[in-house]
């Protein structure tokens, strides 16, 4: 989810009163501006909360104006001195002019956020709207919207050490034996899926019962093994997923979990519903996997309100904030994989690490702590939790101790959920430490992706490491639910074994089958060396494949199709544009152009393609 729900509705319920505060001339065409397109701005918010592609869509700059002007009418509300109540019921009348959504869901999300939205503007009253915004919107390549206070970016990691040379290392031996680990992630159950109930609810979250639900017709019914359309995973799509992956890959060595454990109806999420789902989780990770290791990530969906993870310093100057209890429920599930100082670690930040075999190590992040969508950056954006700092501090611990090093996390540095400064320093440290960084592992899109990440210092700018982002486990929305396997050289004992990534797979099951077989079957949709023609999965060729791409039609249709995971219904991707919109993604991890005119210009034969 890219905009968090209650958020985008506060802010474009405000944007249809300017008119009554009394705004500067250019203040007033701003607001002018924002209102002619109204309707472009509700389709980009609707887009962008849930994974649409509705049409037409606004540009970028008057995505950056609607932001700047209703935040500049939100902060007047809080300066002007309107109580907390009054400024939240005139924003649930509001949203229900505009019928963006269902009356009660204007309600209960305005109940879910506007506690931690006013504390916020009231507690730091220098926040201007650009600040604000440029949180909000700084995962974006737009200086312009990325503007913010600088005290908020006057701020640096100490990375220690000089970096040795870069080597260009053998390839490994062909027909290695490989160590194999599973990679589950945005599992997403719905306790309260319903088979038979709307599939095509009118809202933003379906497959729950309503008074119009038709069992009897499956072409808007959902069906047992879960919907393509805007449903979670009910209980027993999840139970097949984790029983596939823990019976066929009963040899891998370990599980990395990297969040989501809730639904995603985010205008009704409560404590004790957000852990009943965890519960949900942990009890078929437990009945599938036994006692095998799994190294668990927090997710942006598991807090209630979704999203915001305050710091330390907020919950003890705020207590009612304390979301203590999201690191508390997990640790206690997992305490048998992680390690006592691990685990004391996670109860306090949400990150840890730990050595899972002599030589290798396993750095577990929250980058909830970089996501735009907790607010709570817009408190305090200066590094939360020291967390980059102790990232940094621990790989040249590992590097002086010659150890080997995977990453894990749920939302993805160098994408446009992560805020450009701290993205930026995330990039920073990977490339002092790119030797002995084998793998980075992430979630969150809900698709089956990559990010490259550079030395931009260098030209061309040279690849410096890669994230694989992986498959979800539920099909929300309008993908093939799944799982991952990674295949690495982790079989050739202590001192040669290198924890490079050899190859990996998906797995997933088609939901139409599914539904049509009363039961689904999951499998190999492909692996990545075979389908792609690698040579090695080392950041360099992965890029190369990128670039291969820009030119290969087939090559980028069967990218896109797996994209999706194989998804019944999936639109056609043939223009350059649309070309270039997913293949930019992937490269656009320094938040500039760029890589991306370099990847235009392979594609418009302006450079060539090496060979």
């Amino acid at each position: 989810m890219k905009i968090s729900l209650g958020f985008a509705l506060a802010v474009v319920t405000l944007g249809i009163v300017g008119y009554a505060w009394g705004f500067t001339a250019e203040e007033d065409a701003l607001i002018e501006e924002v209102m002619v397109h109204r309707d472009e701005l509700r389709i980009s918010i609707v887009n962008s909360l849930f994974g649409k592609n509705l049409t037409p869509k606004p540009k970028a700059s008057l995505t950056c104006n609607l932001c700047h002007t209703l935040m500049l009418m939100l902060l007047n509300w809080v300066h002007e001195g309107l109580p907390d109540l009054e400024i939240a019921t005139n924003v649930k009348d509001l949203c229900k002019t505009l019928n963006i959504v269902p009356a009660s869901m204007c309600d209960d999300v305005v109940d879910q956020y506007a506690k931690e939205l006013l504390y916020i503007t009231r507690s730091r009253p220098w926040v201007n709207r650009y600040d604000i915004c440029g949180i909000l919107l700084g995962g974006t390549i737009d200086d312009d919207c990325r503007t913010v206070n600088a005290s908020m970016i006057d701020w640096d990691v100490s990375i220690v050490g000089q970096k040795p040379p870069v080597v260009d290392l053998p390839l490994l031996p062909e027909n290695i034996t490989t160590t194999k680990v599973l990679h589950l992630t945005d599992i997403h159950p719905d306790l309260h899926y319903a088979v038979g109930s709307l599939a095509d609810c009118g809202t933003f979250l379906c497959c729950r019962p309503t008074e119009n639900d038709d069992p009897s017709n499956s072409s808007i019914s959902a069906g047992p093994w879960g919907d393509y359309r805007d449903c979670d995973m009910p209980s027993s799509g999840v139970e097949a997923i984790f029983r596939d992956a823990a019976t066929r890959h009963s040899d891998a060595e370990f599980v990395i979990m990297t969040g989501d454990l809730t639904h995603h109806q985010i205008w009704n999420y409560t404590v004790q519903d957000n852990l009943d789902h965890y519960n949900l989780v942990f009890r078929l990770l437990r009945q599938e996997f036994g006692d095998k290791t799994i190294y668990p990530v927090v997710g942006n969906h598991e807090p209630a309100p979704c999203n915001l993870f305050p710091t330390r310093e907020v919950t003890a100057a705020a207590p009612q904030h304390n979301m203590s209890w999201v690191y508390a429920a997990i640790a206690d599930e997992f305490s048998s994989s992680l390690t006592p100082e691990a685990e004391a670690q996670f109860r306090l930040t949400g990150f840890y690490t730990l050595v899972h075999k002599p030589g290798f190590r396993v750095i577990a992040l929250n980058t909830n702590f970089c996501y735009t969508l907790n607010f709570w950056l817009i408190y305090n954006s200066v590094d939360p939790e020291g967390q980059l700092q102790w990232m940094s501090n621990t790989l040249d611990a590992a590097e002086k101790n010659n150890e080997v090093v995977w990453i894990i996390g749920h939302v993805p540095p160098g994408s446009d959920d992560c805020w450009y400064f701290w993205g930026l320093k995330y990039s920073a440290i990977i490339a002092r430490y790119e030797s002995i960084i084998k793998a980075q592992f992430y979630g969150h899109t809900h698709n089956d992706d990559l990010r490259i990440l550079f030395d931009m210092a260098e030209e061309p700018p040279r690849p410096t490491g890669s994230l694989y982002i992986s498959t979800s486990v539920t099909p929300y929305s309008y993908v093939n639910p799944g799982y991952k396997v990674f295949l690495a050289d982790g079989a050739r004992g202590e001192n040669n074994s290198t924890w490079e990534i050899v190859d990996h797979e998906t797995w997933i099951y088609n939901v139409t089958q599914a539904n049509l077989e009363g039961s689904p079957t999951l499998f190999k949709e492909y692996s990545a060396k075979e389908a792609f023609g690698l040579r090695s999965l080392r950041p360099a060729d992965l890029y190369d494949l990128v670039v291969r791409m820009t030119v290969d039609d087939n090559l980028f249709q069967k990218f896109y199709r797996f994209w999706q995971m194989s998804y019944d219904g999936a639109e056609n991707c043939t223009t350059k544009a649309c070309k270039l919109e997913y293949l930019c993604r992937i490269v656009q991890t320094d938040y500039t152009t760029e890589n991306c005119e370099r990847l235009e210009g392979f594609m418009n034969g302006t450079l060539v393609v090496p060979n």
